[in-house]
């Protein structure tokens, strides 16, 4: 509830979901969008997700939900999740969309389609969540994020990353899967915006105006989460200190 990044390691049906949950919806502002993004590996992992962040927030609350998975369809190639965009883009406008429930892959597809059908709307949303969010939850963080070790070169430490070639950011970006594509362009937008964590010994930017100045609080959890896990966890956000 204090903005502290965290680790939830419990066994499947142990009641971690509401752990973490409930201590984060009850800090959200109502009438605020994107405040929350909760993501998870599959779209029937979301869904039940969903309905519980559903249960939880009730109607009095103020608060809403968004639920973004893919198995969307349309008149044309790619129309369904257009669609998709256009909804939620809707729906933060209306203040609405606090919570945004979704798998990695769902999300990232829209906003590479936006970027290309909507000419740029995609960073516009990424931006607008590097200003609002106040948390993301990773939940079964272990199959969200698989390390991207091609050839044996930890693509999670930035200096590695650094020194890499195109060709090998390439293939770290195919074998780290959609969630690691996700966060990759988050913590960019997050550089942005001033919220990003500075390195060890600089100053930290001073956050543009209209954006959140606590620090984005990460959530991990899963009933498998190792110490090295944990630890890229921290590095793809530049923390200093692992959640």
């Amino acid at each position: 509830a204090h903005h502290t990044d965290t680790i939830v390691h419990a066994a499947t049906g142990s009641g971690k979901t509401l752990a973490f949950l409930v201590p984060i919806l009850s800090r959200l502002e109502p009438s605020t969008p994107l405040q929350l993004l909760i993501l998870l590996p599959s779209r029937e992992l979301a869904v039940q997700m969903a309905a519980q962040v559903s249960e939880l927030i009730g109607g009095a609350s103020g608060l809403s939900l968004h639920l973004l998975v893919g198995g969307a369809r349309g008149p044309s190639p790619g129309g369904g999740h257009v669609a998709q965009f256009r909804e939620l883009d809707a729906e933060v406008s209306a203040k609405r969309a606090a919570v945004v429930v979704a798998t990695p892959h769902a999300l990232l597809r829209q906003l590479r389609l936006a970027d290309t059908v909507v000419g740029g709307a995609g960073n516009t949303l990424l931006l607008r969540l590097a200003r609002s969010l106040d948390a993301v939850v990773f939940d079964e963080l272990d199959a969200l994020l698989p390390r991207p070790r091609p050839q044996g070169t930890d693509y999670y430490a930035r200096s590695d990353w650094k020194r890499a070639g195109r060709d090998e950011r390439r293939k770290a970006r195919r074998k780290g899967g959609a969630c690691w594509q996700l966060v990759r362009r988050l913590g960019a937008a997050l550089e942005i915006v001033g919220r990003a964590t500075p390195p060890a010994g600089a100053r930290a930017r001073r956050p543009a105006r209209g954006v959140k100045t606590s620090q984005l609080q990460l959530v991990g959890a899963s009933a498998t989460v190792g110490r090295s896990l944990v630890l890229q966890l921290g590095r793809l956000f530049g923390r200093a200190t692992p959640p």
